[in-house]
């Protein structure tokens, strides 16, 4: 055969197996999640800690080394390899985790009793301390998509669909990873062997890299196109547009850092929020492995929208700004329109993962197509596409860390769980009106590209013709045992979970719920 033709067609399966490592890269990144926020109830004794320290170090560790991996990324010439080397890092840190737990097990005690009066320091000590375990392995788990991007993005034409279809599969094999953890593999295989499947599926992908390193190398394909070729070819016109040359352009340009902040703080933000919303349908451990999965399926399909129907938008900042202004009112009408058929219904008329499904797939599938949208405006030539990414990547999930710790400790104590839904819906809507308004020309402003901004105004219109109390309608309708003959006494949304004492009308017996699992009976 043809050594030509032998190496185009090995160029397309190098890149197959790219994508195949990273959808397999991301499954086993939620597996672990998934064991981590179980593991760490051991050291906080309440899920809701375990889940917002896994959540905030998972984030963190993310930002830090999409920044990072970035920059690294368009300096090296061995992207494969360095992708390589964090899933082996990933997969060392993962094994050694369950030890670093049964050494802080013991050490916690031990801190308590330098200050037994204290009720921070022990709490502080061991949110610091399993930040500090979680926070190197996700960090390599976050600098993995811009050296990928990196690595396939070969032209300016193909960077935005490379980009969308590299972040879609990731997502999609989280979410196949958080349903098989949530659902078989942890309660079948026990957390131990679950542990070590991941961890050996993780070290399987760094060495399939090398491989796949290897033969890139070897047969001398997918090299990246010159800086010259790709900055300087084209059509009259082309390069400014690239570069983002006009005014509106350079002024819509600048926001999108903050545009990526508030997504991810959003976007975290309606994840814990609607975990402690459906929480009332099903226990603390589905609930959490339905909403993060299709969480995770609406992300990827978003992303794959993204790569088919927006990929080569020569403006990506028109349509960014009008999925964010959907967000804003998808968010709301979704949560009102699956409480109110779930309260309206009989009991189990909708099962918990339709119930989760009706409320959080469309939004999730306008997060999943916002994200390359932001990605693809930002970045300015292929040169530097790594370093975009990452600054994107740092900047979502600086808001994503804020995101999944103000709803426990502020939002849900202060506001409650549905008016901070409609909070973050605003932020949604706020940022893409801003966004729309800076790269619109001023002559149009009093126009169309005016009347669309009012999407803020239009979620503080749903947020006053929605009934306040379609909380506590879900919660009565979990079962027939709270159902319509209960009347409410007492109801608060606290930081671990929502308390509520009913009292029915017919015996007068009165019973205290955490959740919607009965505790008290008197």
């Amino acid at each position: 055969m043809d050594d030509s033709r032998t190496e185009s067609a090995l160029a397309p399966a190098i890149r197959a197996g790219v994508y195949a490592c990273f959808f397999l890269s991301g499954a086993t990144a939620l597996v672990l999640q998934i064991l981590w926020s179980r593991q760490f109830v051991t050291v906080f004794g309440n899920s809701a800690y375990a889940i917002s320290v896994v959540l905030c170090a998972f984030m963190a560790g993310l930002g830090v080394g999409g920044w990072l991996g970035g920059r690294l990324a368009d300096r090296l010439s061995g992207r494969l390899l360095l992708y390589g080397g964090m899933q082996a890092g990933i997969g060392l840190c993962a094994a050694g985790i369950p030890v670093a737990l049964a050494a802080l097990r013991r050490w916690a005690p031990r801190v308590a009793l330098l200050a037994p009066e204290s009720l921070l320091l022990p709490g502080v000590t061991r949110f610091v301390v399993s930040f500090a375990i979680l926070f190197v392995p996700c960090l390599l788990m976050g600098a993995t998509l811009p050296a990928l991007v990196r690595f396939c993005a070969e032209s300016r034409q193909v960077m935005g669909g490379r980009i969308g279809l590299l972040y879609g599969l990731n997502t999609l094999g989280a979410a196949a990873g958080c349903f098989a953890a949530g659902y078989w593999m942890v309660d079948t295989l026990g957390l131990s062997l679950t542990n070590a499947l991941a961890v050996s599926a993780t070290l399987l992908v760094a060495a399939a890299a090398v491989g796949l390193d290897l033969a890139w190398r070897r047969h001398a394909v997918l090299r990246p196109a010159p800086v010259e070729e790709v900055r300087g070819t084209g059509p009259p016109g082309a390069r400014d547009h690239e570069v983002n040359a006009s005014e509106r352009g350079r002024r819509a340009r600048k926001l999108l850092p903050l545009v990526a902040f508030v997504s991810g703080l959003a976007a975290l933000s309606c994840e814990v929020l609607w975990f402690r919303y459906l929480a009332f349908l099903t226990n603390v451990v589905y609930s959490f492995t339905n909403i993060l999965g299709v969480y995770l399926l609406g992300l990827a399909a978003g992303s794959l929208v993204y790569r088919v129907a927006l990929a080569r938008s020569k403006d990506p900042i028109r349509p960014l700004s009008a999925v964010l202004m959907l967000l804003g009112l998808a968010v709301p009408l979704c949560f009102a329109a699956g409480a109110l058929i779930y309260s309206s219904s009989p009991p189990a008329f909708l099962s918990p993962l339709a119930m989760t499904a009706l409320t959080v797939l469309v939004p999730t599938v306008l997060m999943g197509t916002a994200f390359p949208l932001v990605c693809a405006a930002y970045t300015q030539s292929v040169a530097t596409v790594g370093r975009s990414v990452g600054v994107v990547y740092a900047f979502n999930t600086l808001g994503a860390i804020v995101g999944s710790l103000i709803p426990v400790f502020l939002l849900i104590p202060r506001l409650g769980i549905q008016p901070s839904i409609f909070l973050m819906a605003f932020a949604y809507a706020a940022s893409g009106a801003l966004l729309w308004l800076a790269a619109a020309p001023r002559r149009r402003l009093l126009g169309p590209a005016g009347v669309t901004t009012l999407a803020p105004l239009a979620v503080v219109l749903v947020a006053v013709v929605v009934p306040a109390d379609l909380c506590r309608r879900v919660l009565l309708s979990t079962s027939v045992t709270l159902g319509s003959h209960n009347e409410i006494l007492f109801y608060r949304e606290g930081r671990t979970g929502t308390a509520t004492v009913v009292r029915d009308r017919i015996s007068g017996i009165k019973k205290l719920y955490i959740n919607s699992v009965g505790e008290v009976p008197t």
